[in-house]
């Protein structure tokens, strides 16, 4: 199975003055050329569909023509809301979406409703991994959790505890997640994510997860064992 993780795609960003909408067609382009020379099964995104909450028309139009272009050629697409996003604005007609290979997570109020498995299916039906979608979490715009403090990392740690075993093996499923994990180095052009006293997220959250799609920092990374 082959899974094409990106992430960060800010669709209608803008450098002061100049639209960068025609080199972001380009990329569509190139996107589409990948999944299809490679024989790609899924495609992840990690976070940051837009650049803004309220995108505008073509930024829009251009994330649908891209999501309408991977489903047509026979892959599935995961998903996730980034602090960049509007969660309700993601979240419209995710579940009809669903049945036509896209999905999309989004942060929402109560922490039981987030990272529920999706399970992806290879092309020749052979072979699935589960995937485990932690969207962007602000720990002020959701449920108090009893025993669990209003901080970034623990509220993503404990959507992940409540899903890990719901995926048999861990070390065979995918986590995803968009957060500046400790260890990672920042570039000039991420948002800030100081929510809740801290911004980082220790690794270790991720522990026992076989592989993880991480979306935030806009370079190439290394992290320690």
């Amino acid at each position: 199975m082959r899974l094409l993780h990106t992430s960060d795609w800010h669709l209608g960003k803008k450098f002061e003055d100049i639209d960068l909408l025609p080199q972001q067609e380009a990329f569509a382009d190139q996107l589409i050329n990948i999944v299809r020379d490679q024989k790609v099964d899924a495609v992840l995104v990690a976070g940051d569909i837009y650049d803004r909450s309220t995108p505008n028309a073509e930024a829009v139009s251009l994330a649908d023509d891209i999501f309408a272009r991977l489903i047509r050629e026979g892959v599935q697409v995961i998903a996730i809301s980034g602090n960049h996003d509007s969660a309700e604005r993601l979240r419209f007609g995710s579940a009809a979406m669903a049945e036509a290979g896209l999905h999309i997570r989004a942060e929402h109020r109560l922490v039981s409703a987030m990272g529920m498995p999706i399970t992806v299916t290879s092309r020749d039906g052979r072979e699935t991994v589960q995937v485990v979608p932690v969207p962007y979490i602000d720990p002020y715009r959701v449920e108090i959790v009893e025993g669990v403090e209003r901080l970034h990392h623990t509220m993503i740690a404990e959507v992940l505890k409540r899903n890990i075993n719901a995926v048999g093996n861990p070390a065979h499923a995918i986590a995803m997640a968009h957060a500046f994990v400790a260890g990672g180095n920042s570039t000039e052009s991420e948002k800030q994510l100081t929510v809740g006293g801290t911004d980082r997220v220790p690794l270790s959250v991720f522990d026992g997860f076989g592989y993880v799609a991480l979306g935030h920092l806009h370079k190439p990374q290394e992290f320690a064992d």
